[in-house]
């Protein structure tokens, strides 16, 4: 019978294991010699109480529920009792609090009545029961009889006020408490279930004298103009590729959306990201499936479309999902592709860049690194990292800060994700004016129900029709929010699946998935910049940050929600994006509408689908932080273990979370693939 438990609060952690035992039929006959004789037995010497006395004890059964001792022998004969106020806690067969007094008792063995202090009866905790019988319940006080049969164990029986049994342990081992590991300390050791992306400094490799001359490197496009001739130039990789020479072993792919700063001449932002992940597919389709690129690697370029440190903005929004569709790609063709992200936006200094970033290039891919970033001459490269567990938020900060008489906007509030939350925001939080908004609106299956259930809890539900990607109906829908009710925060849940592979994903899926998550998240950005938001949150994928087969659309949406947190709190905006590993289908969201081949893979990359309860109490979590992207995500029960007897490659981008492995030459083929069997190193 294992025992577990967790702090009511923490519902996103794993529950601890207090205790194991097993459960025997039987009757054990009670030792009835203490509640036969007399009481307390004669010649026992009384022990002064008042040393031992907590001048401010902190629960009922502290030392201040020992009533009376006395010693004799060897032995200690103890009264304890439940405080007044315990007794109306509820029944319990024998109250914590009241076998708690008893025990410390113990303490007291091998003292003098004289001799003593408080720490005598506190200093000890019970860490292992062995023969308890428990022969009646509900008892409020006890006559314990407490003897020692070992260095560190002791015999337990009480019997009540008439004498008769009411609990016996046969050995119960004590150990100092400053030995124990508390329930609390349990809890702060353990790893938290929220990740972050961090840029580290790419490992040293040793020096190469490789040279990027001549055929080794090449640049695709004329965006890149002032690269100097030791570059071969194509306009095109099919040019390249149909050329008639060998492929060289770099092609450089820029990826860069319009950064002049000339807004009045720029295509809004979605047609921009368009282009960019267009024109990247493109890529992507051709080179894989083309033999001739075998022994050679595509570089895609991008400049100021990841933020590497905290505050640095991502300065070519349109550029951002690009990572995402990339990092999908490169889960289904591994090795062939890397992702370079440079700083300086002027044309000749990205040239100098190259010219100096090129020849540690070779080391970095035959590392397996797949993604970097240049901020001054340092290379810089991602890892997914366990952020430590925060301290407890400040009122300024998380949904506490939010207006309680303000407005808050959930896009797909009537789905499954929405919906718990606004449930979650009224019951925990009690927020009282939501909007819910959805391509349906109150014609949603549930809706009516889900506004009945908030307004029976006091709160003023408006379920609305909208198409949030729909910059005008957006406008009409803040034009509404009641100015006795502003809007205080915005939750984007909203989002479709699409998946595809590289081979079959079309511009148009792209379009399908970018429109209600991307593109619905730019439009409310800048609808409610200026509107003094106290919260800002991205429903975000783990599948962006890591990539995903056949998730390229998804990854190159949610990158973007990411790329777009970044953006905000550079602008010194509220905002978080959260990058979710899979909810459990009860839960619905994404995973409800998943087909076996979907929960398959889900469950092959050994992260475990997040129970509601604690999704939500992630969402409380991570929306008190400081970090404008966290990753919330939820290990598989024995994935660790796994994780110990795999051989395969690990992720770059998974390398800080554990340590290689070492490989036999028999195994030497195939990489992980499960997410969480690497994580749970």
């Amino acid at each position: 019978l294992p025992v577990h438990a967790r702090a009511e609060a923490a519902a996103e952690l794993p529950w601890t294991l207090h205790a194991t035992g097993v459960l025997a039929a039987g009757h054990r006959a009670p030792d009835l010699e203490i509640g036969a004789g007399p009481w307390p037995p004669a010649g026992a010497v009384p022990v002064d109480l008042s040393r031992y006395e907590d001048p401010e004890p902190a629960e009922a059964g502290s030392a201040s529920g020992l009533r009376a001792a006395w010693l004799q022998d060897g032995e200690v004969f103890a009264e304890v009792a439940l405080a007044e106020e315990a007794r109306t806690h509820g029944t319990f067969a024998m109250h914590p609090a009241l076998l708690t007094a008893a025990v410390r008792a113990a303490g007291l063995l091998g003292t003098e009545a004289a001799e003593g202090t408080l720490s005598t009866l506190t200093g000890t905790v019970p860490v292992e029961w062995r023969g308890l019988t428990l022969y009646a319940g509900a008892a409020t006080a006890l006559r314990v009889r407490l003897t020692a049969t070992g260095q560190d164990t002791v015999e337990l029986v009480a019997v009540d006020e008439e004498g008769a049994p009411v609990i016996s342990v046969r050995s119960l081992t004590l150990r100092p408490a400053a030995e124990v590991e508390t329930a609390a300390e349990a809890d702060e050791r353990r790893p938290s279930p929220l990740f972050g992306l961090d840029w580290v400094p790419a490992p040293t490799a040793p020096n190469t004298t490789a040279s990027f001359t001549g055929r080794r490197c090449a640049v695709l496009g004329d965006t890149l103009t002032a690269v100097d001739g030791s570059f071969v130039r194509a306009g095109s990789l099919r040019e390249l590729l149909d050329s008639g020479e060998p492929l060289p072993d770099l092609v450089l792919a820029p990826a860069i959306s319009d950064l002049t700063g000339h807004h009045e001449h720029q295509e809004p932002l979605p047609v921009r990201m368009r282009a960019v992940t267009g024109a990247v597919l493109d890529l992507l389709r051709t080179w894989s499936a083309d033999r001739r690129t075998a022994g050679s690697r595509l570089v895609f370029l991008t400049r100021g479309a990841v933020a590497t440190a905290a505050g640095e903005d991502v300065r070519d929004l349109a550029a951002a999902p690009v990572w995402g569709l990339v990092r999908s790609a490169q889960s289904e063709y591994p090795g062939a592709f890397l992702l370079l992200d440079l700083e300086d936006l002027r044309d000749t200094h990205t040239a100098t860049t190259l010219r100096t970033v090129l020849p540690a290039l070779p080391a970095l891919l035959d590392a397996g690194e797949t993604q970097a970033a240049v901020r001054g001459s340092e290379i810089r490269v991602a890892r997914l990292t366990r952020l430590p567990q925060g301290p407890v938020p400040s009122p300024e900060h998380g949904i506490r800060s939010w207006n309680r008489d303000g407005t808050v906007l959930i896009t797909g509030g009537t789905g499954a994700l929405g919906g718990a939350l606004a449930r979650h925001l009224v019951a925990a939080h009690g927020i009282k004016h939501l909007l819910l908004v959805g391509r349906r609106g109150p014609d949603a299956p549930g809706a009516e129900e889900l506004r009945a259930e908030l307004a029976a809890q006091g709160a003023e539900v408006t379920v609305a029709a909208c198409d949030v990607a729909d910059r005008t109906a957006l406008d009409g829908l803040l034009a509404d929010v009641p100015a006795e009710h502003p809007l205080t925060a915005v939750v984007h849940t909203a989002g479709v699946l699409g998946d595809a592979t590289v081979g079959s994903l079309t511009p148009a899926l792209i379009d399908r998935i970018l429109r209600p998550k991307a593109d619905a998240a730019w439009h409310l950005h800048e609808a409610t910049s200026g509107l003094g938001l106290a919260g800002f949150v991205l429903y975000s994928s783990v599948a962006g940050i890591t990539g995903g087969p056949g998730q390229g659309n998804y990854a190159a949406a949610n990158t973007f929600l990411d790329a777009l947190a970044l953006h905000r709190t550079a602008l010194g905006l509220p905002a978080v994006s959260l990058a979710w590993g899979p909810w459990a289908q009860d839960g619905g969201g994404m995973t409800g509408a998943l087909s076996d081949s979907d929960l398959g893979r889900m469950a092959r990359s050994d992260l475990a689908p997040l129970p509601v309860e604690t999704g939500l109490a992630l969402f409380d979590t991570a929306t008190a932080r400081d970090e404008a992207l966290l990753v919330p995500v939820l290990i598989a029960e024995g994935a660790r273990e796994r994780a110990a007897l795999t051989t395969a490659e690990i992720p770059a981008i998974l390398r800080g979370l554990l340590r290689r492995r070492r490989r036999t030459a028999a195994a030497a083929h195939g990489r992980t693939t499960g997410l969480g069997r690497r994580l749970g190193g």
